[in-house]
């Protein structure tokens, strides 16, 4: 599940990188990878702590 989760931001990051013409843009670009990374970890994080409160007895 890192890998996936890190190949996904990867993937995203590049997009972003090509799409940015200027130093703004890539500071913008920045900030929206680390936001989306933010919260897939915090997504992922709920989910986890869900599950593991429907297993114990």
């Amino acid at each position: 599940m890192i890998a996936c989760r890190a190949g996904a931001a990867t993937a995203f990051s590049i997009w972003l990188i090509n799409r940015a013409d200027s130093l703004s843009d890539w500071k913008a670009a920045l900030g929206i990878v680390l936001l989306v990374v933010a919260l897939l970890d915090l997504g992922w994080k709920v989910q986890g702590l869900r599950h593991a409160r429907r297993s114990e007895p």
